[in-house]
């Protein structure tokens, strides 16, 4: 007969890496270049931690009772301590792109398109009158001619241009 050749530790290793990370699903890549943000972020990890579990066990000791043979049994409570593998929530820093900026498929960060603001430009602008908004903060940038929150108001008739911030210097009436 035959003797069959004995995979190696290593290789067995090397097996189930390989398995392992087949069926695992792809991570996202930290993205690289300008407008890279370390931002903290809870994420969930196990944790080794030493737990005590509380034990009943019996023990025979002399006694003076003929019908157990002069052995009664006492129930004791005593305790072992053991490991387990606890879920936590740890806070981690990460590479992100800033806010105002998202990630593209080839992991750079680039400016949210107009309209768009916020982390990875998932919020929309609200402004009115064709304003934008700052793509970081969603404050709106009003246009001349236009102030408010939401660029929502005319400028008064004495003002003029971005937010109404210039004064008419108009003489006899004029606007």
């Amino acid at each position: 007969m035959k003797p069959r050749p004995m995979l190696s530790a290593l290789a067995v290793a090397a097996l189930v890496s390989v398995a392992y990370s087949a069926g695992s699903s792809p991570t996202r890549q930290e993205p690289t270049g300008a407008n890279v943000c370390t931002v903290p972020t809870i994420v969930d990890e196990y944790k080794l931690e030493k737990v005590f579990r509380p034990v009943e066990y019996t023990e025979y000791e002399t006694c003076l009772d003929v019908s157990k043979g002069f052995r009664c049994p006492v129930v004791k409570k005593g305790g072992r301590y053991g490991y387990e593998n606890k879920l936590v929530k740890v806070e981690k820093y990460v590479k992100a792109c800033c806010q105002g900026y998202y990630q593209t498929k080839d992991n750079l960060c680039k400016p949210c398109s107009p309209g768009l603001w916020g982390p990875s430009c998932q919020r929309k602008c609200e402004c009115d009158n064709g304003a934008n908004c700052d793509r970081e903060t969603g404050s709106c940038i009003c246009p001349a001619g236009f102030e408010g929150i939401k660029c929502e108001k005319e400028c008064d008739p004495d003002r003029y241009g971005p937010n109404c911030t210039e004064k008419c210097l108009c003489q006899n009436g004029g606007r």
